[in-house]
């Protein structure tokens, strides 16, 4: 599915069940966690916000690779990719040929793919998070358990989401 695809009420639909989810999980997170409200609110949703922040920098990185590669190819088929040979006899066998041995990636492409996935917004954000966990834990404000449901925020709403939709 393209982000073109990605409807209206699709992206509706997704926030409403990330907001839901969001507040479930902070309301688990305020029951089960004796620290305090300040302490559970910042943990949580800077958790979260950075989680979101990795994922949305993310696809917006391999959107445009992707987009930006499509641009460049061409639809035209040359050769057939496999051919049918009818024997003599009534059954008929179908022969596959390899046409085109070198599958494997030389150093260049390797390059290249390892440049995709590790663009420098996506390796920013994470940088981004780790910093956030180290300035919660340094001034005293770090709930562990807050930060890690925090970050299940979005796995878990894809979750919902998938699960509803499969119904």
């Amino acid at each position: 599915m393209l982000a073109k695809d990605f409807k209206m009420y699709d992206k509706k639909e997704f926030y409403l069940v990330i907001a839901c989810v969001n507040l479930c999980l902070l309301s688990l997170c305020l029951f089960f966690f004796k620290n305090s409200f300040l302490n559970i609110i910042l943990s949580f949703e800077l958790a979260f916000i950075a989680s979101f922040l990795i994922i949305f920098l993310s696809f917006k990185s391999y959107e445009k690779n992707i987009t930006s590669k499509s641009h460049d190819i061409k639809a035209t088929l040359k050769e057939p990719l496999f051919e049918l040979k009818k024997i003599k006899k009534n059954p008929i066998f179908v022969k596959f040929y390899v046409k085109n041995d070198d599958l494997r990636p030389n150093s260049k492409e390797k390059i290249k793919y390892m440049v995709w996935f590790f663009s420098i917004s996506k390796i920013l954000s994470y940088v981004f998070l780790v910093l956030l966990f180290l300035f919660l834990n340094k001034n005293g404000y770090l709930v562990v358990g807050a930060f890690l449901l925090g970050v299940a925020i979005l796995p878990l709403s894809v979750l919902v989401l998938t699960i509803k939709r499969v119904r």
